[in-house]
Parts: C-alpha cells; sequence; structure tokens
C-alpha cells in the first residue's frame, strides 16, 4: 500500500514538474515574441501579452498560437520586379524628326506646302513620309489651274508603279491635289525608283537607310526643309 502511494505521489510530482517546465519554456517563448511585436506594433503586442498569460496559466502550449498569430500579422515581403517592358525599351529606341517646306507666291501660281516624319530607331534614320500639298495660289487661277491640269496625271500614275518599301498616293482637292509617299529605307531598292520620282522633290528619295539624326537635318536644310529636332 505505501509502495503504490510512493508511486501516486512520485507521478504528481512528475506532472507538477513537466507543467512548470513547459511554463517556462513558454513564457521564455512569450518573452520572444513579445519583444518582436513591440519592435514593429504596440497593439499586437499587447494582445499577445494578455494571450501568452492565459496561455501560461491554463497549461497550454503557446508555440502553436504564436505561430499562427504571426502568420497573421506579418505582412508579406515585397516582391520587386526588374523586368523591362517591350514598350518601354522600344519607347527609348525610337525617335521622330518632323520638317517643313513652303513655295508660295512663285511665279507658278502655285502654294506648296510638304510636311515630312522621319522615324529614327536607335539613333538611325529607317523611315519616312511625307505629305505635299499643290494647290492654286489665291488670285493667280490662270497661271496656277494649267500646273495642275499638267502634274496631277504625272503623279497619279506613279501610284501604279509597285516598288517594295515605297508607295505614293495622290488625290484632288478642291483647288489642286495632294500627293503622300511612305518610304520604307530598310526594303527600298534605289535603283528601281524612276525619272519621274528622282526628278521631282515631291516624289524623289532625299535620305538614306541609317542616316543618323544630324545628318538627316543637314540634308534636309540643304533640300529647304525647315526641321524641328
Amino acid at each position: 500500500m505505501r509502495k503504490k502511494e510512493n508511486i501516486k505521489s512520485s507521478a504528481q510530482e512528475m506532472t507538477r514538474e513537466e507543467l512548470t517546465r513547459t511554463q517556462v519554456l513558454n513564457l521564455s517563448d512569450f518573452e520572444e515574441v513579445t519583444k518582436y511585436e513591440k519592435s514593429t506594433s504596440k497593439r499586437p503586442a499587447i494582445f499577445l501579452a494578455i494571450l501568452g498569460v492565459i496561455c501560461i496559466i491554463s497549461g497550454f502550449s503557446y508555440n502553436p498560437i504564436m505561430n499562427i498569430v504571426i502568420d497573421k500579422i506579418t505582412p508579406p515581403a515585397p516582391v520587386i520586379s526588374r523586368r523591362v517592358t517591350d514598350a518601354n525599351l522600344t519607347k527609348t529606341l525610337t525617335d521622330t524628326m518632323l520638317c517643313h517646306f513652303t513655295d508660295v507666291g512663285n511665279a507658278y501660281g502655285i502654294d506648296l506646302t510638304m510636311n515630312m516624319t522621319l522615324s529614327f530607331y536607335d539613333g538611325k534614320l529607317n523611315s519616312y513620309n511625307k505629305t505635299t500639298e499643290y494647290v492654286v495660289a489665291l488670285g493667280k487661277e490662270k497661271l496656277g489651274q494649267p500646273n495642275v491640269n499638267t502634274y496631277y496625271p504625272i503623279f497619279k500614275t506613279l501610284e501604279s508603279i509597285n516598288i517594295t518599301g515605297y508607295k505614293t498616293s495622290t488625290k484632288l482637292l478642291d483647288n489642286g491635289f495632294e500627293t503622300k509617299v511612305n518610304i520604307d529605307l530598310k526594303t527600298l531598292n534605289p535603283q528601281q525608283l524612276t525619272t519621274e520620282h528622282n526628278n521631282n522633290p515631291i516624289t524623289r528619295v532625299e535620305f538614306a537607310y541609317g542616316d543618323t539624326k544630324d545628318l538627316a537635318y543637314q540634308k534636309a536644310s540643304v533640300y529647304g526643309y525647315i526641321c524641328e529636332k
């Protein structure tokens, strides 16, 4: 009988000893987490302190609860993207230059205006387009109208000539005509251009593939264009 009482007493002492050890360990964990939370936020620290005391008194392990709470209050790590989009890269590499030419009050009775847009990629010219209005000058119909009647069919005929990298279109206006030219210097073979193309400022090709912006500016100035860099 005494032996059974000793075993029972020993078991009770072990239970109290294990509980005390668990409470000490839990208290240590609780103090570490409280210190962590104080460095980030005051409210979570107070909440955890109350929760920790309840757990210790009740004899429950604090670790599982601690892990759940930390998961809830810890913000996710920011994701930093270093990817450069194709759109941004293209925007950085592309550039344009606008050029204008006017010839009014001339002996032909024609007001001539030309607008040209040069497109560069990585600092090199690769294409451009120009739009020309060829109209009768006000008060000079007798001089200007015959010239419109002469040149309109010439430019209209150039539409039907198929040249890789070169396209032109011409349409009538109320008092003249408009001609548009699109030139892709990357694919253009200048040898395919006719005499009519080369001898007229409206349809000729003034630049070469790979011209720098400075060189294109100089060439345009020689032809009488005023350009905006």
